[in-house]
């Protein structure tokens, strides 16, 4: 039977921009929750600069397993592919083949009748039952591990890579962001390391 393909390319900085203004109780900064966790549930104490980020997850996670990764305010290698393999085999079950890419995006192929909102439906189902937070979080932590201010990191990469002036600051960008009109192509493969490897760490993102 013929089947379908789906691209799923996760933007790095959106995603980090999403992080780091998503709002929670208290005037806390936190990830955008993807359901409420189970009631009476002991949200265990954080530090770091990450800290209120993995409270906010921890606090919204949907399985024991998501809140025992993040119950230690560190998510290794080995555990972020764990729960990414167990997206691949919850979208198995309903005839989707996925193929893992790097940067927490996946290929995915379907049976040609399957239409994309029941798509989109069993892969967010699938994704909160899984990997929930936990890969994007993993993610942006290797990409930006000191959690700097987002719009500066990107600000001072596209001023490094010569896309902008050297006096392009992060007031710039955040301005050229809110308006999505910027002065440089987004399509330039420099904008993209940008977002991928705003600090040049060199491949340490995986």
């Amino acid at each position: 039977m013929p089947r379908k393909s789906h691209l799923r390319l996760v933007a790095l900085f959106l995603a980090a921009v999403a992080l780091s203004t998503a709002g929670c109780s208290s005037g806390d900064k936190g990830v955008q929750a993807v359901g409420p966790g189970p009631q009476n549930v002991d949200v265990p104490t954080f530090s770091g600069p990450w800290a209120d980020y993995f409270r906010s997850a921890h606090s919204t996670a949907a399985t024991d397993l998501q809140r025992t990764i993040l119950s230690d305010g560190k998510i290794t290698d080995q555990e972020n592919q764990e729960v990414r393999n167990a997206f691949v085999s919850c979208m198995a079950a309903f005839d989707i083949d996925v193929e893992l890419q790097d940067h927490d995006s996946f290929k995915s192929t379907t049976a040609a009748g399957m239409t994309d909102a029941k798509y989109d439906e069993l892969s967010k189902d699938c994704r909160d039952r899984t990997s929930g937070q936990i890969s994007g979080l993993y993610f942006q932590i290797n990409r930006n591990p000191e959690n700097r201010d987002e719009f500066a990191i990107m600000a001072e990469c596209l001023s490094r890579k010569g896309l902008v002036e050297r006096s392009y600051s992060a007031k710039d960008y955040a301005a050229a962001f809110e308006q999505q009109n910027f002065p440089f192509d987004v399509n330039d493969p420099r904008s993209r390391a940008c977002s991928l490897d705003p600090l040049s760490r060199e491949g340490a993102i995986p």
